[in-house]
């Protein structure tokens, strides 16, 4: 009896090891059937662009992306269990395709998911795993037309404001471009002395008269020139600051004033008249005007009478005292 029921013990024991093994291979199964499921599903992939992929090609090699678009065109190859065509994101950007299914439809929108790969010539294209339709998206509404601005009137009071700053603005500009102007013409006067050049003695043994630096002065057409005296054929040109319209020239034996320096010729002959004679500008000629009672002024051998007026013409000949001078006009 003992050994029978020891016997029944062991088989016993091994009926419940047998069960115990068989829970143990049942979890296991299943454990080895969801991943077996986890590692043979879709890879999940991300929507991408196409730029963003050429960009950083080293990034997105090898990997699965999808790109949404349409079919840019269908490409011409030679193998007969793959298709190829050219897909075109929203951004205008395209890619190739490889695709062992038919070609897509042109007229339609796809979401093409694949893996990014490089041909050893260094085409880069996607070898498509999947391929969805995407819906037509809706045109989104027209945008409503722009409202017309609202004009804010300005108060009265503050228009009239408004308007006498920007004048008083105006005429100070006006004022200060006006005072700078006038500024830089007195600093150029100062530095060229143009308005009033520094008069050059001409000392002759007969003659004394004032000229100024070339350029300095208006020179008027006509001179005289010395025909008898100490300074035989010295010229005596006439001239006058540029910012002086009066054209008159004294001729006598008194020195020549400081305030009109180019206005008298200084004749330094004894028969000569302190104020002998003066020639003036006009717009009807050169005219000749005897101040002299004691030795008159002749011209052309004619004595003149005390402040009579004559006209020159080129060639006269002129004598005061005992200095002669003939008249070119030119």
């Amino acid at each position: 009896m003992d050994g029978a029921g020891e016997h029944c013990v062991d088989i016993i024991c091994n009926i419940e090891k047998e069960g115990e093994m068989k829970r143990h291979w049942s979890t296991c199964s299943v454990l080895l059937i969801a991943l077996l499921a986890f590692l043979t599903s879709p890879l999940s992939a991300k929507e991408v662009k196409i730029r963003d992929i050429k960009q950083s090609l080293l990034k997105y090699e090898n990997e699965v992306v999808t790109i949404v678009g349409s079919i840019h065109k269908y490409v011409e190859h030679d193998k007969k269990t793959t298709n190829f065509y050219k897909l075109r994101d929203n951004w205008g950007d395209t890619i190739l395709v490889r695709t062992s299914q038919e070609l897509p439809d042109f007229e339609k929108r796809w979401a093409v998911t694949g893996v990014v790969s490089i041909e050893p010539n260094g085409t880069i294209y996607i070898s498509e795993t999947s391929r969805t339709e995407v819906a037509a998206e809706k045109a989104p509404p027209p945008a409503p037309p722009p409202s017309k601005p609202v004009k804010e009137s300005l108060d009265p009071v503050l228009r009239y404001l408004i308007i006498a700053a920007v004048t008083i603005f105006v005429i100070l500009v006006g004022i200060l471009v006006f005072m700078t102007i006038r500024r830089l013409k007195s600093s150029e006067t100062a530095v060229t002395g143009t308005s009033n050049p520094a008069p050059i003695d001409d000392v002759g043994k007969t003659v004394v008269m004032k000229k100024a630096p070339p350029g300095t002065l208006k020179l008027l057409p006509g001179k005289f020139v010395v025909l008898k005296g100490e300074d035989v054929h010295k010229e005596i040109r006439f001239q006058i600051p540029k910012d002086q319209s009066k054209k008159e020239f004294t001729f006598g034996r008194q020195e020549i004033p400081d305030q009109n320096p180019y206005g008298h010729i200084q004749l330094k002959e004894g028969s000569v008249s302190r104020l002998h004679a003066k020639v003036i500008y006009a717009p009807d000629g050169v005219s000749l005007i005897n101040y002299s009672t004691v030795n008159p002024t002749t011209l052309n051998t004619t004595t003149l009478a005390e402040n009579e007026t004559v006209i020159l013409k080129d060639g006269d000949i002129i004598t005061m005292g005992a200095v002669e001078f003939k008249y070119e006009a030119t």
